[in-house]
């Protein structure tokens, strides 16, 4: 009998340690959370709620562009299956190469997708401020007016808002002299290859396309002419399906020869 109890002492020890090392488990296995600014609730991650707020409106915004040569109002462009493309490269005469039109493409494009998502920008900051007051914390913006700028770069957009900001909640601050986000998007790729297009066309009167798209297979590249005579290159990204469109005329020749 006393062997018998022995035995059962040594199962229920056994199961205790068992279910000890379960839980201890579970809990290395759980990732700790992040604390915000008070040290008692989940954090409230204030780049994550302006990349969340912003980035939407930067994405439509350049989805627009990109079909259109990356322009919001072509001024310069050919109406092309129910869009107008911007020209990048044109001479209005003939026998000519084209004439570069817009050889600061990357930065022209840079500057209007700030002048077109600044309002929003603007209105993601006062969100953000109303979200961590609702939390209990207080927000305080400086008196200037945010800086804000947009950055192309391979396989990227970066956006940085200079705003000092001060967060504050029971007792603890944290101080803010800019926000950065970084969204992943082709629209440098794009415009690169549009650029280089531009130039082979303003030295050659002529883009190996079907070349340039074995050399760079992630990229779709077709050529449609049209009687002006016009040459519209469309330029895909096969991953991300997003597509470019740009227009260039030169090298013409009168009809009739």
């Amino acid at each position: 009998m006393a062997r018998n109890k022995g035995q059962a002492t040594i199962w229920i020890i056994l199961a205790v340690l068992l279910v000890g090392v379960v839980i201890l488990f579970l809990s290395l296995e759980r990732e700790p959370e992040k604390q915000d600014v008070s040290g008692g609730e989940v954090s409230f991650d204030v780049v994550s709620f302006l990349e969340t707020c912003i980035k939407p409106k930067i994405i439509e915004t350049v989805d627009l562009m990109l079909p259109q040569g990356g322009f919001l109002n072509p001024k310069n462009s050919i109406f092309f299956n129910n869009i107008n493309i911007e020209y990048v490269c044109k001479n209005i005469g003939y026998y000519e190469p084209c004439i570069n039109q817009h050889p600061m493409l990357i930065k022209e494009v840079e500057e209007q997708i700030e002048e077109q998502t600044l309002e929003k920008v603007v209105s993601c900051l006062d969100r953000m401020k109303a979200e961590l007051e609702r939390r209990g914390g207080e927000v305080i913006f400086d008196s200037n007016a945010p800086k804000y700028n947009v950055e192309l770069a391979p396989d990227r957009i970066f956006t940085d808002i200079e705003k000092k900001t001060t967060v504050s909640k029971d007792g603890e601050t944290r101080s803010f002299d800019n926000f950065r986000i970084e969204i992943e998007h082709p629209t440098h790729n794009l415009l690169t290859i549009a650029g280089e297009i531009a130039a082979q066309e303003a030295k050659y009167c002529y883009f190996e396309y079907v070349g340039y798209s074995i050399l760079y297979p992630k990229y779709e590249i077709r050529k449609y002419t049209m009687s002006e005579p016009t040459k519209i290159y469309t330029i895909k990204e096969l991953n991300s399906g997003i597509e470019m469109n740009t227009a260039i005329r030169g090298c013409a020749i009168p009809a009739g020869f």
